[in-house]
């Protein structure tokens, strides 16, 4: 999932703390980016 949002423009962080491991962590800034952001999450995951 990380690369293929990255592929798309959009970078996503994984969450390293202990219970954590599946996790994804995304900050978004705008509400324009948080748009871009879900549209291609939900693009990616289909």
């Amino acid at each position: 999932c990380m690369k293929a949002m990255l592929d798309k423009g959009v970078q996503i962080n994984a969450w390293a703390d202990p219970g954590y491991e599946n996790y994804i962590r995304i900050t978004v800034g705008t509400e324009a980016d948080n748009t871009v952001c879900l549209a291609t999450l939900k693009d990616v995951l289909g």
